[in-house]
């Protein structure tokens, strides 16, 4: 239980990292300086998102997962990719060339999750 609640703390991180990084590699020569606003730029507009749609969304498909026995790291996968998709979707409806982001930042949330929560029990 503790690993789960781990992985729900540590896990929505991985959004906002996720678009620092594709921030600083569409900059030709990133400072230091301005990777360390950007970074807390990113956590405080992304954090937050990121951590609702974990809590409200991610909580009850995991759980379901769990009931289901669907603990692989692909079903984590696809439904992490799914919920990153659905939530650019919603919340930023203009912006279809974003749900790409949405896709990896969720599968990357998701995997980050299952190597904190899930991996060991499933070995």
């Amino acid at each position: 239980m503790a690993r789960v609640i781990w992985g729900f703390a540590i896990a929505p991180l991985m959004v906002p990292l996720f678009f620092l990084l594709h921030a600083a590699l569409a900059v030709e020569k990133p400072r230091l300086q301005d990777l360390a606003e950007n970074a807390l730029g990113f956590l405080v507009l992304v954090g937050p998102y990121s951590y609702l749609v974990a809590f409200m969304f991610g909580v009850p498909v995991y759980l379901f997962m769990r009931l289901k026995n669907w603990v692989s790291l692909p079903a984590f996968l696809i439904s992490g990719g799914f919920l990153g998709t659905l939530t650019v979707l919603i919340l930023l409806p203009g912006e279809r060339a974003r749900v790409l982001d949405g896709l990896i930042s969720g599968a990357l949330s998701a995997t980050c999750f299952w190597y904190i929560a899930v991996r060991e029990r499933t070995a």
